[in-house]
């Protein structure tokens, strides 16, 4: 395989990925190696469509500058949106420390959000988890996490992964008292409303 070819395959492995710090020099990259980034394009589309609420409000934008600003939102807020699954194109919300998916009907998280290395709080109240999503225990910035108002019965121990947590609710989830004490003697420095 020709250099060239080489430098293409890894150009596009990172902006699919959601690996570059800096998308405008990957995009540049990109156009200088003649690389068809159809499936990134689309993918970008995709989540300034999914996420038009989030402050993408203007239509005018070139993709270059909806990319961008996918790459840089530091606030995903998408309540009441009745989303049932989360999207794969998560993985672009690089620099995102807050996540708000409150008031849906979620019943899982899919692996994409453990890319999400930098998120320091995530709502993840009133949805329909059953389960404890223990993609959030590699999450290793998370300070706060709000599960409120969910059908979750219990905690796996690899919630003690989670050395920066502050903060967990779990007001509204059919936690045993013994579950709950538990939960307490995992995470003793962190404040957990039941």
């Amino acid at each position: 395989m020709s250099e060239v070819n080489s430098e293409k395959e890894n150009v596009m492995r990172l902006l699919l990925s959601g690996q570059l710090e800096n998308i405008e020099l990957g995009l540049t990259l990109a156009d200088s190696l003649q690389v068809d980034i159809t499936e990134f394009k689309n993918d970008i589309e995709f989540l300034h469509e999914w996420s038009s609420d989030i402050s993408l409000k203007s239509k005018d934008l070139s993709f270059q500058e909806k990319a961008v600003e996918i790459y840089s939102k530091d606030l995903v807020y998408l309540p009441h949106k009745n989303l049932t699954t989360i999207p794969s194109q998560i993985q672009y919300f690089k620099n995102v420390t807050k996540f708000d998916l409150s008031n849906n009907n979620l019943t899982r998280l899919s692996f994409e959000i453990t890319m999400l290395a930098k998120l320091e709080i995530i709502s993840l109240g009133n949805n329909q988890l059953e389960l404890f999503p223990v993609e959030i225990t590699k999450l290793s910035n998370l300070q706060l996490l709000v599960l409120t108002r969910n059908k979750i019965k219990s905690l796996p121990f690899e919630i003690t992964n989670l050395e920066k947590l502050e903060s967990l609710v779990l007001i509204n989830n059919p936690i045993s008292d013994s579950e709950m004490e538990k939960i307490k003697s995992w995470l003793p420095n962190c404040e957990i409303k039941f």
